[in-house]
C-alpha cells in the first residue's frame, strides 16, 4: 500500500510562527531557501513547514512544494540569501 504524500494545503502563518520556535527548525542546518515573517526571524523553509505541518523530518514533502505554498501565502523568500 502506498503512503500518500503529504501536502502543505492548511498551514497558517500562525503555524509556521510556532514551527519557527521549535527546537528542530532553529538548528536545523543551513538551507538554499528561507523565509521572513513579519516577525523578521529568517527560518528554513522545508524544516519549517515540515514543523508547521506536523511531519517528520523525512516526510516526502519537497522543497518545492514548501515554497510554493510560501509563495501562495505571500511570505517573503529567500534564495541563498537574496529575496526570491
Amino acid at each position: 500500500m502506498e503512503r500518500e504524500q503529504p501536502y502543505p494545503d492548511e498551514i497558517t502563518e500562525h503555524d509556521l510562527e510556532e514551527a519557527i520556535a521549535s527546537e528542530r527548525v532553529r538548528t536545523a542546518r543551513k538551507a538554499l531557501w528561507t523565509f521572513v515573517l513579519r516577525n523578521g526571524v529568517e527560518a528554513p523553509v522545508r524544516p519549517a513547514v515540515l514543523e508547521a505541518m506536523g511531519e517528520l523530518p523525512d516526510a516526502p514533502v519537497g522543497t518545492h512544494a514548501a515554497v510554493a505554498k510560501l509563495r501562495e501565502m505571500g511570505v517573503q523568500l529567500r534564495y541563498k540569501g537574496q529575496p526570491a
